[in-house]
């Protein structure tokens, strides 16, 4: 039963229960579809009703798999058999035969252990329609069959094991009716119906009658053949008898379109393209396997490949054969093509990464075949000009035929450039589309080797000239690769040639102590103490000859770096850390421009995204001046500002999270200051007499003052031992800094070392590096002698 079931167009479990909620004819609703449980058992209703004695009761509600009888009046309780199970679960349904005597008016109930349900509504019954059974007992399709009983004039459709329904009958009376196999029966019960449940449009719920016996179908035969050769699109024709039995036809496995022929002795079927050497495999509705026959498949035949023009990257090439239309790919000596194929023709362009060879063509199938080898076109140098020169003062001419496919070149081993080459993706189709180039120029540098040129083919070919090129040097030692500026005391590397000529390296008149690695072609030192400013870097070999560096380099400011926090902190789903907030640290003792330098890494390297987000401790809101989120930071440097420092020391401190990045250590960058002299004066004040003009007006912005940096005045004082001084900007409107105010001359400021130490703000350093209309950055006044100003 459970087979016919599953292949019948009766209606499923979970559309009866729709027809039962929504109260179709013939059944009775118990439930709601909102009451149907998710484990508990409940009764939704019961359909037909009335139901025919002897026919199939059927209930519907949720975990009917859990009940054990059925109680129907007047009869004992029908037990509930697995295969009496249609549905399980929320929305499921058994069914049971009513028995032809007994059954009397009333409710339906159902019991699953202390769980009893009882129908609100009585089931109430129809004619008694009796299935006596059928013969003959076994047949074939479009034989006849009798199905005898009672009753038998009520009935509507008879349903093959297989699913298919009949609702046509040869003949119809009370006690029997006479019916068609399908070509679809397979062996099984029998199953008859008072509905048409494939023409009902008031939504009735058939009674059905199953037969106690199978109805045995027999099988089709096949008579084996041999196909032969066939094309894929080509039809392939089996006979045999009773071929409308066939469910499906496949060649090898491949599933393929086919038509049966009326009186089922001959089938048509298509060889589809996919479809390699086998056997035509035919497949009854029973699931049962007939092989009609071995088959192989045609490839293309009488292949001919010619260029039209040569056999070079960018250019066509045709191939013309027997069936060429089955292609469907290609490939030159391992190099994917584009095909464009008809069924006349192939066509392809040569695609530069391409080597000689055969042109293997594909089908659907997976089979293959190869047409001829052939041989592409490669350059030719026929001279190459200079073939001595000085590094970097002139470049190499190399003349030859079909230097378009060329997109890479080596001197002695060594990548030289091409100029003028900008095609990054080493195509050649579209340079062959170009005029043909003959001539390339090669552009050396200082650190070019001697040695043959040698032109490289996007797909790896190389050719090598003849000849040698000889590079010359000006200089011993080359210097290829340098920084244009370092901190002092940070390592400063060098890249280029011959620096095993070097004894040692000087930075102006400073002498290169300590070195982390001397090699001919590298050199790592680090920068020595002097002057910050612009340097010469000069060689002194061990011949005595001294070479200097034609750029210079720019000695920046030593660095002092502060370790503030070290450990292993994992972000992860903006979790945070606040180890440097509520005191962890004392965040008034950075200045403005100091840098916040974070060191981690991402917890997973692959990984396409991670972040840090800075916040303040006081309300973990954003700190001021700083961005919402730092998105894969690597090492994350930021800034100081007055601003975010008073934000940090005003809101209890830092706190970070994010997520995807650990960090292992938090640090403090500042720049140690030098003392740099701007102004040697030597100039007596003259107690106010003099209007003594700064200049030049740029000397502040020379020196790179900035917030936080300290201008000294070295003062003299007079006989009397008094000194002062003041500040005005050039239209004598304000003073240059607060600190600096229109004293007496008998109230001496402290001098430090002999100078007046001013610390500059934001104010201050504006005003000093504002250049005044008339050349200068400001006036000063006072007593004693002004020696010089110095900035640290």
């Amino acid at each position: 039963m459970d087979i016919i079931m599953k292949k019948t167009s009766i209606i499923s479990a979970l559309a009866l229960v729709c027809m039962t909620v929504l109260g179709l004819a013939g059944c009775q609703q118990e439930l709601s579809t909102e009451q149907l449980s998710a484990d508990q058992v409940k009764l939704g209703g019961v359909a037909p009703n009335p139901v025919a004695r002897g026919g199939v009761l059927r209930i519907v509600g949720s975990n009917l798999q859990k009940v054990q009888w059925v109680e129907i009046p007047g009869v004992e309780p029908i037990a509930v058999n697995k295969e009496d199970v249609i549905a399980e679960g929320k929305v499921s349904e058994i069914r049971v035969i009513v028995p032809v005597d007994g059954p009397e008016v009333g409710p339906v109930s159902i019991v699953a252990g202390d769980t009893r349900l009882t129908t609100k509504a009585d089931l109430t019954y129809s004619e008694p329609i009796v299935f006596n059974g059928f013969s003959p007992e076994s047949a074939m399709p479009g034989d006849v069959i009798t199905v005898k009983g009672d009753y038998m004039n009520n009935i509507r459709q008879v349903i093959f094991e297989g699913g298919e329904a009949v609702t046509e009958f040869e003949s119809q009376s009370r006690y029997e009716l006479k019916v068609k196999v399908p070509s679809s029966a397979i062996t099984g019960k029998i199953v008859i119906g008072d509905v048409d449940e494939s023409n009902n449009p008031e939504g009735k719920v058939s009674n059905l009658f199953y037969s106690t016996k199978d109805l045995s179908i027999g099988d089709p035969t096949v008579k084996t053949a041999s196909y032969g050769i066939v094309k894929a699109g080509a039809s392939v024709t089996a006979t045999g008898t009773y071929l409308n039995m066939i469910e499906s036809v496949n060649f090898g496995g491949v599933d393929a379109e086919f038509t049966v022929a009326e009186e089922g002795t001959s089938l048509t079927a298509v060889l589809p393209d996919t479809a390699a050497d086998g056997d035509l495999v035919l497949v009854s509705y029973a699931g049962k396997e007939f092989k009609a026959g071995a088959y192989g498949t045609l490839v293309p035949s009488a292949l001919k490949i010619a260029a039209e023009t040569r056999y070079k990257a960018g250019l066509d090439v045709t191939i013309t054969g027997k069936d060429i239309d089955l292609v469907t790919g290609g490939s030159l000596a391992g190099t994917e093509l584009s095909l464009a194929v008809s069924d006349e023709s192939i066509k392809f362009t040569i695609p530069a990464t391409a080597k000689d060879g055969a042109v293997t063509l594909t089908l659907a199938n997976g089979k293959t075949v190869d047409t001829d080898a052939i041989e592409l076109v490669k350059p030719v140098i026929t001279a190459v000009s200079p073939l001595e020169l000085y590094a970097g003062d002139e470049n190499i001419i190399v003349t030859g035929d079909d230097l378009d496919l060329v997109v890479s070149a080596t001197l002695g081993g060594k990548e030289i450039e091409i100029k003028g080459e900008d095609d990054e993706n080493g195509e050649a189709e579209a340079k062959a589309a170009a005029a043909p180039v003959t001539s390339l120029e090669l552009v050396t540098t200082l650190t070019s080797v001697s040695g043959k040129v040698a032109l490289t083919l996007a797909n790896g070919d190389v050719v090598e000239s003849a000849e040698e090129v000889n590079v010359k040097y000006h200089s011993l030692v080359i210097v290829s690769s340098m920084p244009s500026a370092q901190h002092i005391g940070m390592e400063v590397t060098l890249e280029g040639s011959n620096f095993d000529l070097v004894e040692n390296i000087f930075i102006g008149d400073t002498k290169v102590t300590k070195y982390s690695l001397r090699t001919p072609e590298k050199v790592s030192f680090l920068m020595p103490w002097v002057k910050a400013g612009s340097y010469q870097m000069s060689f002194h070999l061990f011949n005595g000859d001294v070479e200097t560096v034609a750029t210079p380099i720019e000695v920046q400011l030593e660095l002092d770096i502060r370790n503030i926090w070290k450990d292993n902190f994992v972000i992860s789903n903006w979790n945070g850390n606040q180890d440097l907030a509520w005191g962890g640290f004392d965040w008034s003792t950075c200045a403005p421009g100091d840098v916040l330098q974070f060191v981690g890494t991402p917890n997973d390297p692959a990984a396409d995204w991670w972040c840090i987000s800075l916040r303040v401790g006081s309300d973990w809101n954003a700190l001021a001046g700083v961005p919402g989120q730092y998105d894969k930071p690597g090492i994350l440097e930021v800034v100081l500002t007055k601003e975010i420092i008073d934000d940090l020391v005003a809101r209890n401190g830092l706190v970070f999270t994010g997520d995807g990045y650990t960090v292992t250590e938090i640090n403090i960058i500042s720049e140690i200051a030098q003392e740099t002299t701007v102004l040697e004066a030597n100039v007596d004040l003259n107690s106010y007499a003099l209007n003594y003009e700064l200049k030049p007006a740029d000397m502040f912005v020379k020196a790179g003052l900035k917030v936080g940096q300290k201008v000294r005045f070295y003062i003299t004082p007079a006989d009397d031992g008094e000194w002062s001084i003041q500040l005005f900007d050039g239209h004598w409107g304000q003073w240059l800094h607060a600190d600096l105010k229109n004293r007496p001359s008998n109230e001496n400021y402290t001098l430090v070392n002999g100078a007046f130490v001013l610390e500059c703000d934001e104010t201050a350093v504006s005003n000093f590096t504002t250049v005044i209309d008339w050349g200068y950055c400001g006036i000063l006044q006072g007593k004693g002698t002004l020696v010089k100003i110095t900035v640290e």
